[in-house]
């Protein structure tokens, strides 16, 4: 879509979930807020950017994907007063209001010992990616004159070159520009074509895959429309490592992560028989080894598996000391999960030396709620580049 905007002419879409192949964005909800958890403004910016488009382009593709429920934000005191600073400096403050007695205002909540911080963002929410990426080609071809400038083609790319792409069936795409953005697919799809596109990533250890384990708890119906109608996204930091100690040896998102959890308000689950379910993940993160990317097979069966069932249940206990009086039915169900880290904590755009190849990566285990901001940044630094310019970006190398 902002390819489109920046003046490309046509732009094809191999779509490899719609051929079969798994993904972590196969999801039904993913939360999205202005204040970053890792304190970073450059994120926060982003996150406050697509919050704002999101009503634009569901009016304009004509359906909806983001539900407004608001995002609460609870742990020690430095690391709240962390993140609503990092929301301020993105000029994305206006909507956050600090929380004096969580328990008062949601009774089903229960914070550990030393949680006495909260951050409540009023505009802030849960997307559905797969009706997002549905609502972002809709808004693409409705914003273009001509029929068939986006055009989304079902398959899995087997082999990437500069202006060309091969898919598993044999049929041969021809472009100006290949743009690779496979998350924990990429290393293997880059090392397997050879030339300049195994170079992409930078070395094996550049850009590291992490398991992540995803627990879901049902609801009734009930419930749900009754003591969690007004719940919000929930991010609670219970347990935080001390900066520099054991936890922080992945850098400051494994650090955040091995001491807080996400949590959604009850969602709807169709693949599930249409119950309803609070989701939440976290924890420390999990690494593939680097040499495990280099073919698909273990991130494969990784997205095939119902993930870790041990991290599952630290996540089930820990929900249910967060909300002791929730009727919860039955044990956690759990799925996997997946996330594409980078040691600069940012995007990475790398473009082969002789052109026609980039690739995109690094979600940092937060790009699916500001896709649409990360979409535009992109677009515009491929665009600069093709004009022989460079954007500004830290993270745009090659």
């Amino acid at each position: 879509r902002h390819l489109l905007k920046e003046g490309a002419s046509k732009v094809v879409v191999v779509d490899g979930r719609a051929a079969g192949l798994g993904s972590s964005h196969a999801d039904r909800a993913r939360l999205l807020r202005s204040a970053d958890a890792e304190g970073d403004a450059t994120w926060s910016r982003r996150n406050a950017e697509s919050l704002a488009a999101f009503e634009g382009i569901e009016a304009q593709a004509g359906r909806r994907f983001f539900t407004r429920c608001g995002a609460l934000i609870v742990g020690p005191n430095e690391w709240v007063a962390r993140a609503k600073g990092a929301a301020e400096r993105a000029g994305a403050g206006g909507s956050l209001a600090e929380v004096s007695n969580v328990a008062e205002r949601w009774p089903f909540l229960a914070p550990v010992e030393g949680c006495r911080a909260a951050l409540f963002d009023g505009n802030a929410g849960y997307i559905e990616p797969l009706a997002m990426i549905e609502a972002f080609h809709a808004a693409a071809s409705a914003g273009e004159p001509s029929s068939g400038a986006l055009e989304v083609v079902p398959g899995v790319a087997a082999k990437v070159a500069a202006g060309e792409v091969e898919l598993e069936s044999g049929v041969r795409l021809t472009a100006d520009h290949v743009v690779v953005c496979g998350g924990p697919l990429s290393r293997s799809l880059l090392a397997g074509s050879g030339g300049e596109a195994a170079q992409l990533l930078g070395g094996k250890g550049a850009l590291r895959v992490s398991r992540r384990t995803v627990a879901l708890l049902e609801v009734s119906e009930g419930t749900a429309a009754g003591m969690l109608a007004a719940m919000p996204t929930i991010k609670y930091a219970y347990n935080l490592p001390a900066a520099g100690g054991e936890g922080a040896s992945g850098g400051e998102q494994s650090r955040v992560e091995s001491g807080s959890v996400y949590i959604l308000p009850p969602v709807r689950y169709p693949e599930r028989g249409g119950r309803l379910f609070v989701k939440l993940g976290g924890g420390p993160n999990d690494f593939f080894k680097a040499d495990e990317l280099e073919s698909r097979e273990a991130v494969d069966t990784w997205l095939d598996s119902e993930g870790d069932a041990a991290s599952a249940a630290s996540l089930e206990r820990v929900l249910r000391l967060l909300m002791p009086t929730v009727p919860f039915l039955g044990e956690a169900e759990s799925k996997a999960c997946v996330t594409t880290l980078a040691p600069s904590g940012d995007v990475e755009v790398a473009h082969a030396p002789g052109g026609g190849l980039s690739a995109v990566s690094a979600c940092q285990g937060k790009g699916a709620g500001p896709a649409d901001a990360i979409g535009r940044e992109v677009a515009r630094a491929l665009t600069l580049r093709a004009k022989g310019k460079t954007a500004d970006r830290g993270s745009d190398r090659g």
